[in-house]
């Protein structure tokens, strides 16, 4: 039987990775920071398995706190034995940057904000979709005149996160009849944004009327292209 679970929820799930990716820790007693995955070393701005790849490769658990490794004896409990030459410089590196760490007790972990300034959604999305250029299709929707209601339904349609029904079917979602097909159609090819929108028959009707045809073949984007050099 396939599992029931949603796509949505498998990235929400990431999210703790992301966290600690944009904050940065201030040791008190280090048992709910992690020793390779968040960043707490020197002044580092990256996590110790990013910067020693030979001796992270070694590691056993790399979900150990700072406080279990910084306080460890054996090292048969860290690492698989034996170390590479090039790990067992890493561990050295390491254990030279550690010699002045003092733990508290009486204190907990403090996280930070590393994103240049108090956390914000607007910094995190920033941070995150540094690397990605968007279509300029969204910059067409944002600026356009209409209710912000109209804005977001358009943005989720871009996105295809519209409740269509290969959506539903993806998301596990169960039909009645277990039939996701159009329903405005004679021959019912699968519901899509771009079929329901453009290409399903009813659609065209309504498009016809305000003297609009669209391109036969294309992703939801591509068609938006097309119709605004045909039609300004």
């Amino acid at each position: 039987m396939d599992p029931v679970g949603s796509f949505r929820w498998r990235d929400v799930m990431q999210l703790s990775d992301v966290f600690r990716g944009i904050t940065r820790v201030t040791l008190g007693n280090g048992s709910s920071s992690l020793f390779w995955k968040d960043v707490w070393f020197d002044d580092c701005d990256t996590p110790l398995m990013e910067i020693y790849h030979g001796a992270f490769s070694f590691y056993i658990n790399e979900d150990e706190p700072v406080a279990k490794i910084i306080t460890a004896t054996d090292p048969s409990l860290i690492f698989h034995l034996p170390l590479s030459t090039q790990a067992r410089e890493e561990v050295r590196g390491i254990q030279q940057g550690t010699m002045h760490v003092l733990l508290d007790e009486g204190c907990t972990d403090a996280w930070e904000c590393n994103l240049g300034g108090a956390f914000s959604s607007k910094l995190y999305y920033d941070n995150c979709l540094r690397d990605t250029a968007a279509d300029d299709a969204f910059r067409w929707l944002w600026k356009a005149k209409s209710p912000i209601k109209f804005k977001m339904f358009g943005w989720l349609s871009f996105l295809d996160r519209l409740n269509t029904r290969n959506m539903l079917r993806r998301t596990h979602f169960v039909m009645e009849g277990n039939t996701y097909t159009c329903m405005l159609c004679q021959n019912p090819p699968k519901e899509t944004v771009e079929h329901l929108f453009f290409t399903c028959p009813f659609s065209q009707q309504c498009w016809d009327k305000v003297g609009m045809l669209w391109p036969s073949t294309g992703n939801r984007l591509a068609l938006l292209h097309a119709g605004r050099e045909h039609w300004r």
